[in-house]
């Protein structure tokens, strides 16, 4: 769960303390990172975003240089993580090309791998916006099955786009006078702080789903004209499987020979080194297919380490695969990776179970939870890819 909030149009300094609320409020959506970008109205772009809230957001210096009346859109966001690592670089909103967007939603991993350039980025949103760039949005729609709410502004026709599908919510807004637009996740935030604000308004308005709409922002003090719209399906969604849950510790996506380089390592930690490519989905191959072909190389591993792979699976030694240097993890390096639990579902992640490790796209390492580990499809492909 992330939180989408902005403002757009005929931006006064009363709309500014509107955008800085719901920006605030809308903390409770998301607190690993927030961000901003700043559309004036020549089109040049300014951005902010950092790790943490928004309250901490607000308070550094270059906060005021984005956020301000000479600005057309304000496109705001709060990031709960759920793919790649809380840093700087993933935090919304994401400039892909002509396009600039904040998602609020997850895609699976083998939904992103379809897009373009997928192993370049470190989340699923910025492939996504990517793709939008390269593709336009309705083939990028088209690939996609999870959930999604997207607010984009598109530079080829200077547009202010929204879309989500039912998986996630999204309201919009209107002041009496139509010359500014406000919108955010949550219907009760902006009843809230326009009200608060002494702002006349329209009653926001559920985004439908599947349903493109683009705006044109209006000349200074001009009311906005009807968007357009356009209806754009995702792509039919995937049937889960059953999969057995046996995964062990650590990370397997290219195990090294000798990775524990103590000389009085035992052999048994010496196994052969994999093809990168064993560990990644095939075109024609299904997810039953794929987890039966690679839970062999897992078994493997898992034996090199001394995981047992079984109904119950046991970890010996407490033993765990550093994804940055290939050695045996010690426990503050477990500690500082973990500090913000699992990177996919926030989970704590304890010493002792079966929590895998990896390294991103951006060379930062990802930890998953025991639960992720075994159980959780999604988490597994992308574990493994």
């Amino acid at each position: 769960m992330c939180g989408l909030v902005g403002v757009a149009g005929d931006i006064s300094k009363i709309d500014i303390d509107v955008f800085n609320q719901l920006l605030f409020a809308d903390t409770l959506r998301g607190q690993d990172s927030t961000g901003v970008a700043g559309i004036n109205i020549v089109g040049d772009v300014d951005w902010i975003k950092r790790v943490g809230i928004a309250s901490d957001l607000q308070d550094i210096r270059g906060y005021d240089r984005v956020v301000n009346t000479r600005q057309k859109i304000l496109i705001g966001h709060n990031r709960y993580g759920t793919q790649g690592a809380k840093s700087n670089a993933n935090a919304h909103p994401f400039e892909c090309g002509d396009v600039i967007g904040a998602h609020n939603g997850t895609v699976p991993w083998e939904s992103k791998n379809k897009l373009p350039k997928a192993s370049s980025f470190g989340t699923d949103s910025e492939a996504i916006f990517n793709a939008i760039d390269e593709l336009g949005i309705a083939k990028t729609i088209g690939l996609l099955h999870g959930a999604w709410a997207l607010t984009y502004w598109d530079a080829r026709d200077d547009t202010l786009n929204f879309i989500r599908n039912k998986e996630r919510p999204f309201y919009y807004a209107f002041n009496a006078a139509h010359t500014t637009l406000f919108w955010a996740s949550e219907e009760g935030m902006l009843h809230w702080i326009l009200g608060r604000n002494g702002i006349k308004y329209d009653k926001p308005t559920l985004l439908a789903e599947d349903t493109l709409l683009s705006f044109t922002i209006p000349a200074h003090n001009k009311e906005f004209e009807e968007p357009r719209r356009q209806k754009i399906m995702g792509a039919p969604p995937v049937v889960p499987v059953s999969v057995p849950t046996r995964f062990p510790t650590g990370n397997y996506s290219y195990t090294r020979p000798n990775f524990d380089k103590r000389p009085d390592a035992p052999k048994s930690n010496t196994v052969a080194e994999y093809n990168p490519d064993d560990w990644t989905i095939r075109s024609d191959e299904t997810l039953e297919a794929y987890f039966a072909r690679t839970d062999k190389l897992v078994e493997r591993a898992a034996g090199a380490i001394g995981a047992t792979v079984n109904a119950i699976p046991k970890i010996a030694d407490y033993k765990y695969k550093h994804p940055i240097t290939n050695g045996i993890m010690t426990r503050d390096e477990f500690d500082e990776i973990t500090q913000h639990g699992c990177d996919w579902c926030n989970q704590d992640v304890m010493w002792g179970t079966h929590a895998s490790f990896i390294a991103s796209s951006t060379g930062d390492p990802e930890c998953f939870c025991e639960d992720c580990t075994l159980n959780n499809n999604e988490a597994k492909l992308y574990i493994r890819s």
